[in-house]
C-alpha cells in the first residue's frame, strides 16, 4: 500500500481512534476466552467422566457456559462498534469523494460519464469496506488465536504438532497464488461495473430520444453489451475466487484424517488419551482456521487495495485554481487576443483572437452560428476554462487574480437548457444566492427575497402550482415546461443581484408575452448590471447597445 494512500485511511481512522482501541480491547479478551475451552473438554473426557465426579462435571460444563455467553456478548458489542464505524467512514468517503470531483477542473470532470461518476463514488467505496478497521481488526483476533493454537498443540503433542505444521506451507502457497490472481481480476471487473453503470445512466437518459427514433431497443443492446463485458470479467474473477477456496480447502480436510488415524493408533497403543486426541483436534481449527480466515481477509483487502488506488486517483486530480483577490463590482470586461480550444478537440479552434471589451451597463450582444464560441465565451468568464493563450480582464486585472467563487457571485449564467435539483422550487432559486448572504439571513427574508426573484422572472406560475413556492421539483423538472423551468433558472440569478448576467439563448423557449416581461425587468435593471445576450435572433439583440458576430 502506497504511503499516500494509508495517510488517506489513517485521516479517517483517527476520527474513532477511542472505539477503535476499545474494539481491539474486545477482540483480545475474546480470543482469551477460546483457550480454556479445548483443555476443559480434555479434562472432562480423561478424568472426571472415568471417575463418575458428577460435581465436577456440572461446575466446569457451567464454566464453559458462562465462557460460550461472554464470548457472544463480546462478540456482539466489537461487531457492533466495529459496523458503526465503518458507516461512518463510508459516509464521509463518499462526502468527500462528490466533493473532489465537484471541485475539480470542468475539463477534468468532461473525461468521465456521468453514470461512470456514480460508480466509483458507490461500488469503489463499498469496496474499500475490506480495508477498514474490523478487517486489521479481524486478523488481528486470527493472528492471537493462532499462536495460542500453536503453543497448544506443541504442549500437547510436539510429533503431531510437527505433522500438521508441515501442510501449512502447502495450504498457504496455495491460497497466495489464487489472492495474486483475484487481486488482477477484480481491478478488471471494478473497471467494467462502472463502464457497464455509465451505460445504464446513458440508456435511462436517452430514452426519449431512443423512443422518439424508434430505436429502444438499441438503448437496451449497448447496455447489455456491457453487461455480458462485465459478466465476463466477474466470472473470470469467480472462478479464481471459487478455486481458492477449492484447493487449499482440500488441504484443511487432510489434517483431520491424519490426525484422528495417528492419535486413534496412539491411543488403542496407550500412549495418548482421548482427551488428548479431541483437545487436539479442537486446537487445529486454531491452526488452519485462522490461517483460513487470514488469507480471506488478504483476498479482500487485496480487492480493496484495487479500489482504494481508484479512489485515491480522484484525490490527486487538483482543483481549479483560484486567486485571493476580491472583485466589489465589475466595471469591465475585457477579452485581449484570447484563443481557445476544448481539450477533448485539441486541433478544433473555437475561439481565436478574440478582443472584447463589455463596458458598465452596457447591453452586448453575442452573434453567431452554432460552433462558433459564443456559450465558451460565457463559461470563459465564469472560469469554468482558461484560455490556452491571451487574457481575460476584470476591471483591468487577469481574471485568474480573482477569488473564482467571487467572480461567479458576481456573474449570472442561465443557460438554454435549465437544470433544476429535485427540491423545492423555494430553494431552487435560495442555490442561486450567496452562500455568505444566505447565512446571515433569517427564512422569512430568503422567502421574500426568493418570492420577488420570481417575480421579475414573470414566474407567477409558481403561486398556482400544488404548495405553492414549496412545490417539489421531481425527476429534474420533469413535470414543468421548459419555460416554466427556464424563468425559475432567471430567478434563481436575479436573487444574488449579479452585476452581469449572460442569458444564453436564455428566452428560446417562453413565450413572446414572457420573454416581452423578461426583457422589460431586464432593462429596468440595465443601469446597474452588463446585460450579456448570447443569441442568433436579431430581434431579441435589437435592444443591445453592441452586438458582435462570433
Amino acid at each position: 500500500m502506497e504511503k499516500n494512500n494509508m495517510k488517506i485511511l489513517l485521516h479517517y481512522f483517527a476520527k474513532f481512534r477511542k472505539s477503535i482501541i476499545l474494539g481491539v480491547v474486545g477482540i483480545f479478551v475474546l480470543s482469551l476466552f477460546l483457550l480454556p475451552t479445548p483443555f476443559i473438554t480434555r479434562y472432562i473426557i480423561d478424568d472426571l467422566i472415568p471417575n463418575k465426579n458428577t460435581t465436577m462435571l456440572i461446575s466446569l460444563l457451567l464454566i464453559l457456559l458462562l465462557f460460550i455467553i461472554l464470548q457472544k456478548v463480546i462478540s456482539y458489542l466489537t461487531s457492533y462498534i466495529f459496523i458503526k464505524i465503518n458507516s461512518k467512514i463510508i459516509i464521509d468517503l463518499r462526502s468527500d469523494l462528490l466533493k473532489k470531483i465537484l471541485m475539480m477542473k470542468v475539463r477534468e470532470k468532461e473525461q468521465f460519464t456521468t453514470g461512470y461518476l456514480i460508480s466509483r463514488i458507490q461500488d469503489d467505496t463499498k469496496a474499500l469496506q475490506s480495508l477498514f478497521v474490523n478487517s486489521f481488526a479481524g486478523i488481528l483476533r486470527e493472528i492471537l488465536k493462532f499462536i495460542f493454537g500453536f503453543i497448544a498443540l506443541l504442549y500437547l503433542d510436539v510429533k503431531l504438532a510437527l505433522i500438521t505444521f508441515s501442510l501449512l506451507p502447502v495450504y498457504i502457497m496455495l491460497t497466495y497464488h489464487y489472492t495474486v490472481k483475484i487481486k488482477q481480476k477484480s481491478s478488471d471487473t471494478y473497471e467494467k461495473t462502472a463502464l457497464m453503470t455509465s451505460q445504464l445512466e446513458e440508456s435511462l437518459s436517452l430514452s426519449d430520444v431512443f423512443k422518439i427514433f424508434g430505436k429502444e431497443i438499441l438503448g437496451v443492446e449497448k447496455y447489455h453489451t456491457r453487461l455480458i463485458d462485465n459478466y465476463t470479467s466477474y466470472m473470470e474473477l469467480s472462478r479464481n475466487v471459487i478455486l481458492n477456496g477449492v484447493l487449499p480447502v482440500f488441504i484443511l480436510d487432510l489434517i483431520p484424517i491424519i490426525i484422528i488415524g495417528i492419535g486413534g493408533l496412539r491411543i488403542i497403543e496407550g500412549t495418548f488419551t482421548l482427551g488428548s486426541l479431541v483437545a487436539f483436534t479442537n486446537f487445529i481449527s486454531f491452526i488452519f482456521g485462522p490461517a483460513n480466515r487470514i488469507i480471506g481477509t488478504n483476498i479482500q483487502i487485496q480487492q480493496g487495495l484495487v479500489a482504494l488506488d481508484r479512489v485515491v486517483k480522484f484525490w490527486n486530480i487538483q482543483a481549479e485554481e483560484s486567486g485571493t483577490k476580491t472583485l466589489q463590482k465589475i466595471r469591465n470586461i475585457e477579452f485581449d487576443n484570447v484563443s481557445f480550444r476544448y481539450p477533448q478537440s485539441p486541433d478544433k479552434i473555437v475561439i481565436q483572437d478574440l478582443n472584447l471589451e463589455i463596458m458598465d451597463c452596457n447591453c452586448i450582444g453575442l452573434k453567431g452560428i452554432s460552433g462558433k464560441g459564443k456559450s465558451t465565451v460565457a463559461k470563459l468568464m465564469l472560469r469554468l476554462y482558461s484560455p490556452q493563450s491571451g487574457l481575460i480582464k476584470i476591471n483591468g486585472l487577469d481574471i485568474m487574480e480573482y477569488d473564482v467563487n467571487n467572480i461567479r457571485n458576481k456573474i449570472g449564467y442561465v443557460a438554454q437548457e435549465p437544470l433544476l435539483m429535485n427540491d423545492s422550487i423555494l430553494n431552487n432559486v435560495l442555490l442561486g444566492l450567496d452562500k455568505d448572504k444566505e447565512a446571515e439571513l433569517s427564512f422569512d427574508d430568503k422567502k421574500l427575497m426568493a418570492m420577488k426573484a420570481l417575480d421579475l422572472s414573470s414566474a407567477g406560475f409558481v403561486y398556482e402550482l400544488p404548495d405553492g413556492i414549496f412545490y417539489q421539483v421531481k425527476n429534474y423538472g420533469d413535470s414543468l415546461s421548459v419555460g416554466q423551468k427556464q424563468r425559475i433558472a432567471i430567478a434563481r440569478v436575479l436573487i444574488n443581484q449579479p452585476d452581469v448576467i449572460i442569458l444564453d439563448e436564455a428566452t428560446a423557449n417562453l413565450d413572446s408575452e414572457s420573454e416581452a416581461k423578461i426583457f422589460e425587468t431586464f432593462n429596468r435593471l440595465a443601469k446597474d448590471i452588463i446585460t450579456i445576450i448570447i443569441s442568433h435572433d436579431m430581434k431579441i439583440l435589437s435592444n443591445c447597445d453592441k452586438i458582435i458576430e462570433l
